[in-house]
């Protein structure tokens, strides 16, 4: 879900910021297809987690109950995508973003645009996993059902809604503040100079969000948490956090800078494996670290950031663009980076998996045996089809297959070309976007002093001329 949901934020954002000058054409109309196509988003939840329900219930053997929960998922992905088609349509066909800047939300109130843009994309999705949840506690008188339900949302919005719609909001919010507070500035091009600090402040102040959203607890004291340390110790790494991670996900991950680095171990992950297979997924982790991959992750998803800002440094130096051509600059760019996420960004994610997985195994004999051992036991608990990747991680059957490789062959070091890509391709676009500014401010050429020189000169004997004569 993590795609989608940058996406639909992306797309909401982009289509408020950089739309049309044209108002609404019949706000009205706009205002009833909008609610109907939400309300046929939270309908459709409910009818495909009510028929998922009651297959799972008729099912008589094994394979019957197999194929419903099957096709249950497939549903839902199919209702991923009609969340998606909706949304768009309430965007860009029934003109939202023109409704909520001209009858809506003023500019001049940080914010609230941006919430209203988000309306149509977050009131489907909190109302779809309302109705999944509900419904799948239907044994429950209806209210009682409805409030677990509710809860079951808050939870997986703070899980998985808070992570990508906090910095979105955070990021919104500081451009509200300097295009009211610095509109020269903004208007002169050089407003980079305070985003680009501010995602740096984002991305070093995410685990603190984190820890507010999500229901964490620090890894309890014992044999098992000096292992975990001894173990990122061995592998040259300095970590003070470990923390155990609740939530109904068989997972593991890192995040953080500096003291703030921590490994979270979900409580499905710590039930499942044993000493071995977790000493081994949390060297994977740890390998993260070592390897400077939150780095490398951070810059590859500002990289659209970067290039969107750079081409409009430059293409400012050629004058002032027509409003109907900036429109389509912004929705070029903000497609181009939807691509970007989802193809490049992906690729580098993945991997960057595969990288962690071979410096994992290059610790210890045992770590490539116990972790290919730990991937199995995974992908049998989940049920999931095990050769299909997610979007940032490539399939258990590759990651396998790439552990197997390594130990049928001569370990190699580990690749840092995913690596040296992103951060040759921040330092262009960062060239590109400081070389216009310096061109603007740099010493005027001899040849043009000394031309300036001869036209002062030039001026004064003229002027000495005109009071000489009568």
């Amino acid at each position: 879900m993590q795609l989608p949901l940058v996406l639909i934020i992306v797309a909401s954002l982009a289509a408020g910021e950089y739309l049309s000058p044209e108002p609404a054409s019949d706000v009205a109309l706009s205002l009833l297809l909008s609610l109907v196509l939400a309300a046929s988003v939270a309908a459709a939840a409910f009818v495909i987690a009510r028929r998922t329900q009651l297959r799972v219930e008729q099912a008589a053997s094994e394979e019957q109950l197999e194929r419903a929960i099957r096709g249950g998922e497939s549903l839902q992905r199919l209702h991923a995508m009609f969340w998606l088609t909706t949304t768009a349509a309430i965007l860009y066909a029934l003109e939202w973003p023109a409704v909520v800047r001209d009858y809506l939300a003023p500019r001049s109130i940080v914010l609230l645009d941006e919430l209203l843009l988000l309306t149509p994309a977050l009131a489907t999705l909190l109302l779809s996993w309302t109705a999944f949840a509900t419904v799948a506690r239907r044994r429950l008188a209806w209210p009682a059902a409805l409030r677990q339900g509710i809860l079951q949302m808050r939870a997986r919005a703070a899980g998985e809604l808070a992570p990508v719609l906090a910095p979105a909001l955070a990021m919104a919010l500081v451009c509200d503040v300097v295009r009211l507070g610095c509109p020269d500035l903004v208007a002169r091009g050089g407003a980079w100079i305070i985003y680009l600090p501010a995602v740096l402040i984002l991305a070093l102040a995410f685990p603190l969000l984190l820890a507010v959203s999500w229901k964490t607890s620090p890894f309890p004291a014992g044999e098992l948490r000096d292992a975990l340390h001894a173990a990122a110790t061995a592998g040259g790494v300095r970590l003070r956090r470990i923390r155990v991670w609740r939530t109904r996900y068989a997972n593991a991950f890192v995040c953080g800078w500096g003291p703030l680095r921590t490994v979270y171990l979900s409580q499905p992950l710590l039930d499942l494996l044993d000493r071995g297979q977790l000493l081994a997924v949390f060297r994977h982790e740890t390998a993260h670290l070592r390897l400077g991959h939150a780095a490398t992750r951070m810059l590859a998803a500002v990289l659209p950031l970067l290039a969107f800002l750079a081409a409009r440094r430059w293409l400012d130096l050629l004058g002032e663009i027509p409003p109907a051509a900036e429109v389509g600059l912004y929705a070029a760019a903000a497609l181009l980076t939807a691509v970007y996420l989802a193809c490049g960004f992906a690729a580098i994610a993945r991997r960057l998996e595969l990288d962690a997985d071979r410096w994992a195994a290059q610790q210890t004999p045992d770590t490539a045996q116990q972790l290919i051992s730990a991937l199995d036991t995974l992908a049998a608990h989940s049920g999931e089809d095990s050769s299909r990747g997610g979007w940032l991680h490539p399939s258990l059957d590759t990651r396998v297959g790439w552990l197997e490789m390594y130990l049928q062959a001569k370990p190699r070091p580990v690749s840092q070309q995913s690596r040296t890509v992103v951060l040759v391709a921040a330092v262009v676009f960062l060239g590109l976007i400081v070389a216009p500014w310096r061109t603007a401010v740099s010493p005027l050429p001899e040849v043009s002093r000394q031309a300036q020189g001869e036209d002062r000169s030039a001026d004064n004997g003229a002027t000495r001329s005109m009071a000489d004569s009568p």
